[in-house]
């Protein structure tokens, strides 16, 4: 009977261990919604993840899910597929997501009364329709204020009930304002010279939704449009900017003279221009990223004359009976690897109030943080390749790294003998 009990116990435990690591995989940091005058309500969620996971399961409020949109810390949209009781997202080591959706699941009509119910696990904000009056509710707002024209309350967490009554229909203004804001957002994107067809043609579909009188979907699609042009927008500056990069990296090869598979490269920009030009900025992207690399690693011809090699043999061979000779008596020390931190003389090293830094830059991710600390060590100033080695990335994934921290403000970068110096800006040196 012991044994039985014990095998109990055991399966007890392991079938929870699963659900307390599911718990931990997130937590809700802020939650809205909104409810519009037909009774569909928008939900926007935000929650804190384990960046050491690829997945997670998020449970939704409601079924019937609509227009489900999850973007990333940094504004990327993620796969998601849906589950019986949510949603699956690959976070893919995100730190945190926001998801946004309709569903018209959470609220019923009888007669001219509204109710709204939903069982929320943090402090919400509920705002109701333009002109809504609450007829009843379940417990007392923590806050409750009108913003135009919209009666906008915080609950507490728990079980939520709020019957009203609508004076006016808003969803038809609601879905005006959105198409005319997009379609001069559009058009201003437009005007920088990005490609936005696609958007465009969404926004007609707005434009059409609303003249067939199904503004709920005239608004979807006008929101949908302009965050799709936002994305277009980030892709194509993206896409210019390593453009430019790739053009600088490829005059600096030939002013050197590393002049081979030079011209392979140059085609190869052009590749990625032509890309630019119609519209395809991610694959302009890609490929000039490649052009950078390949034009970064090119090298100087080297002549095929024999009497060239035989001297070059004879002194390689000279060099290394010295070194033999050298190394056996004890005379010339071997290189260590197992230093991080390149040796700097004493006059070359300074401090630097790297907390100051991070207060001064909130949105730096983990890894800036990282790389910023390792060139404070390095007394302030680091080689491109230093922090590369130091922190085993590939060369593009450190160019960005290192070009992210210039942006802020806080490296420098300089050219020494043909290598990138990244300096700490002097206004974060502490005094001697």
């Amino acid at each position: 009977m012991r044994r039985y009990h014990l095998v109990g116990l055991l399966t007890v435990i392991l079938l929870s261990v699963p659900l307390l690591r599911a718990e931990e995989t997130f937590s809700p940091i802020t939650l809205e919604f909104t409810i519009y005058s037909n009774g569909v309500v928008e939900v926007d969620y935000t929650l804190e993840t384990d960046s050491s996971m690829a997945r997670i399961e998020v449970p939704l409020f409601g079924e019937q899910i609509e227009s489900l949109v999850i973007r990333d810390d940094e504004g990327f949209f993620l796969d998601s597929t849906f589950t019986d009781t949510g949603v699956r997202v690959d976070t893919l080591g995100a730190m945190s997501i926001n998801i946004t959706y309709m569903t018209s699941i959470l609220t019923a009509k009888a007669e001219l009364i509204w109710t709204f119910n939903v069982t929320i696990p943090i402090q919400a904000t509920i705002r109701l329709p333009l002109g809504a009056l609450i007829f009843d509710i379940s417990e007392i707002p923590l806050d409750l204020k009108m913003i135009e024209g919209r009666q906008h309350l915080t609950m507490g967490a728990g079980n939520v009930s709020i019957c009203y009554v609508i004076n006016l229909p808003d969803i038809r203004e609601e879905a005006a304002e959105e198409i005319e804001n997009t379609r001069s957002q559009i058009s201003q994107i437009e005007s920088q010279g990005v490609v936005v067809t696609q958007e465009k043609a969404l926004l007609e579909q707005a434009e059409d939704a609303y003249i067939m009188d199904e503004y709920l979907e005239a608004k979807q699609l006008a929101t949908r449009a302009g965050e799709m042009a936002d994305a277009t927008f980030e892709k194509a500056v993206e896409a210019s900017e390593m453009i430019e990069s790739a053009a600088e990296a490829i005059d600096v090869a030939r002013e050197e003279g590393r002049t081979v598979g030079l011209s392979d490269i140059e085609v190869s920009l052009q590749i990625a221009i032509d890309y630019y030009s119609e519209g395809r900025y991610t694959e302009a992207s890609n490929f000039a990223t490649r052009v950078y690399e390949d034009a970064v690693g090119a090298e100087i011809p080297v002549s095929k004359g024999p009497n060239l090699i035989l001297i070059i043999g004879s002194i390689l061979g000279f060099v290394g009976v010295v070194v033999y000779i050298l190394n056996t008596k004890g005379m010339l020390p071997l290189p260590s690897r197992e230093k991080e931190i390149v040796e700097r003389p004493p006059e070359r090293l300074h401090k630097y109030d790297v907390e100051r830094i991070f207060e001064e830059h909130p949105s730096l991710r983990m890894d800036d943080k990282e790389v910023i600390r390792f060139v404070a060590d390095c007394g302030g100033e680091a080689f491109a390749n230093e922090v590369r080695n130091r922190f085993d990335l590939p060369r593009s994934s450190a160019w960005r790294l290192l070009r992210r921290i210039t942006q802020e403000g806080i490296f420098i970068e300089e050219k020494v003998e043909n290598q990138s110096l990244y300096r700490i800006n002097e206004r974060y040196r502490e005094s001697d």
